[in-house]
């Protein structure tokens, strides 16, 4: 039974004469959906995309047996793909400073005060600041993608490595922090960043819009931000003139979208990947482009 639905399915207009040029994909699993980006053989320019959305909460081992039905009619199928970058966004993760990270520890680290209900792997990656990022990979999609691609094709990244990068290179003025949001249907990924380096970064499940204002509202005052003045930057799944928004619009004072030009200039002919829903994913291109 097909779980899913089609969400985008966009390609190039010169798609049909690249089938044989060396691309690099991203995949980019979440809870309730699945992207695939591809970029041509030089790297800045995107060439597919697709994204699927599972239209019931579904089981790790259901998400990928809907995923490897989806592949024989995604992009992956349409053109060589020489690398990909699989990128798990995953609820379970810590952050450590370089003088404290332990690669012999990190599970210890991980499953601190909390518990993990499925078998994982303990992955990590560094972060631009002296930092690593330990995170919960589920077995499933680790045995899977080697399975189905070379072990030379792949590699696999948190999915919050590439946003929290991307965060801190977003425009500021000296000394001016901002708190950037990434909201998904029932849960949000907040960010305090200051001078390009993050001070707070945490996940919050939510259930209502006053869930979201509490823990927006929570990660400001925790950094000393005053709410009335304080950059609070939103992506993901919110838009202008939800009830979400308009409950956020009255308690702060300096509120705005993030804008894809932020972090990459990247020929794209795909309009749609400009709307901040795409943040994260865009974000992940600096795993592919070194």
């Amino acid at each position: 039974m097909i779980n899913y639905s089609v969400f985008q399915r966009l390609r190039h207009s010169t798609i049909a004469s690249r089938s044989k040029e060396k691309c690099k994909a991203i995949i980019l699993v979440k809870q309730q959906e699945i992207s695939i980006l591809v970029l041509g053989e030089n790297g800045k320019e995107i060439v597919a995309f697709d994204e699927i959305q599972f239209t019931k909460d579904i089981d790790i081992e259901n998400q990928i047996a809907q995923f490897q039905y989806f592949m024989t009619e995604s992009c992956l199928s349409e053109l060589t793909i020489d690398s990909i970058c699989l990128c798990y966004s995953s609820q379970h993760f810590c952050i450590l400073p370089d003088q404290l990270f332990d690669a012999s520890k990190i599970e210890a680290a991980l499953l601190q005060g909390s518990t993990i209900p499925y078998d994982f792997i303990c992955n990590y990656d560094s972060l631009g600041f002296d930092a690593k990022i330990i995170y919960a990979l589920p077995k499933a999609w680790k045995d899977w993608s080697e399975q189905v691609f070379e072990s030379s094709e792949i590699v696999w990244k948190c999915n919050h490595t590439g946003f929290i990068e991307a965060a801190r290179m977003l425009p500021v003025e000296q000394d001016d922090a901002f708190c950037i949001t990434e909201i998904e249907n029932d849960q949000l990924f907040v960010g305090v960043i200051k001078n390009h380096n993050l001070l707070f970064f945490n996940r919050f499940a939510y259930q209502s819009e006053n869930d979201l204002l509490y823990f927006c509202l929570l990660a400001m005052q925790q950094n000393q931000m005053e709410t009335n003045s304080g950059r609070l930057i939103l992506c993901g799944n919110i838009l202008s003139g939800s009830g979400g928004m308009e409950k956020l619009e009255r308690y702060f004072g300096s509120i705005e979208f993030v804008k894809k030009s932020h972090i990459l200039e990247l020929e794209t002919t795909f309009e749609i990947l400009n709307h901040p829903k795409y943040f994260s994913l865009i974000s992940q291109i600096s795993h592919v482009i070194k």
